[in-house]
């Protein structure tokens, strides 16, 4: 498979990607009779077209949602994620009392269009192999960059740092520039830290980069680090470490990624700073 077809079909197949942790306040059972889509799974299964419409519109399964079984029996989010690679299941959004993204599985028929059951368990596999890496250390690495900058995971420590995966000819990874330069310069004199690991060699990387605006630190050749050990399918995947190199979040979108940190990391840190103490 090409790299050119590769980011055709995860554009069409993983538009809504990534997930932290499901949150732990349990499904309400009591109220789980009355909680029905407003969507039948059998005007779903037959087409594909109608299916993607409506999950694209409706479901995020890297979001932090809760969700029920076939039974209406609570499952965590890990729990989803792996009946959902089976293929066997798509979910059905619900209504949810506190607002947040709730889902109940149901099982597709034995007719149903078979794009749908590849779609969903592709896409389910994806995000749950996000999932698993977040709460981890980021691989051991000893990086050096096109300006002759060296990094490593002791280096790194006390930084939040964002890492983005992509390679030259990947059209979406190149839209998403200017959204990132943006992001950089709001944030170039905190203790955040901007890397890219790309495909390409250093020489092709510098010609391109003449032309094309990229605030990120750039490392080459970083092939064997993206596909063997964080074992990435997407181009581009992006990487949130916390300040001691722990993996906090796992998007496909840069979008998503920055929308993570200023939702959750930097209200966080908003929130400490409020409550610290007056000085005298």
């Amino acid at each position: 498979m090409n790299k050119t077809f590769f980011v055709l079909y995860s554009i069409l197949a993983f538009a809504i990607f990534s997930c932290k942790e499901n949150s732990e306040k349990p499904v309400d059972e009591n109220s789980l009779e009355n909680l029905e889509p407003k969507v039948k799974a059998e005007n779903l299964e037959a087409n594909f077209r109608t299916w993607w419409t409506y999950h694209l519109n409706q479901v995020d399964l890297a979001s932090e949602f809760k969700s029920i079984d076939e039974n209406t029996d609570p499952i965590n989010k890990e729990q989803a994620l792996k009946k959902l690679t089976s293929g066997h299941y798509i979910p059905l959004k619900l209504k949810s009392e506190d607002g947040g993204n709730l889902y109940r599985l149901y099982k597709l028929s034995d007719t149903a269009n078979k794009s749908i059951k590849n779609t969903i368990k592709s896409q389910a596999y994806t995000i749950l192999k996000h999932f698993s890496q977040e709460g981890q250390d980021f691989p051991e690495f000893d990086f050096v960059d096109l300006d002759g900058n060296r990094y490593t995971n002791a280096s790194i420590k006390g930084k939040d740092v964002f890492i983005k995966t992509w390679f030259i000819n990947c059209k979406a990874c190149i839209e998403e520039f200017p959204e990132l330069n943006e992001f950089v310069e709001q944030n170039k004199n905190k203790d955040i830290l901007f890397i890219s690991l790309a495909l390409d060699p250093k020489a092709q990387l510098e010609r391109f980069l003449e032309k094309t605006e990229f605030n990120y630190k750039v490392i080459p050749n970083q092939k064997k680090l993206i596909t063997n050990t964080l074992q990435a399918q997407i181009y581009p995947t992006h990487y949130l470490l916390d300040k001691k190199g722990v993996i906090q979040k796992v998007e496909n979108q840069g979008s998503r990624i920055i929308d993570y940190y200023k939702n959750t990391i930097h209200m966080s840190k908003k929130s400490q700073a409020s409550h610290q103490p007056p000085l005298k």
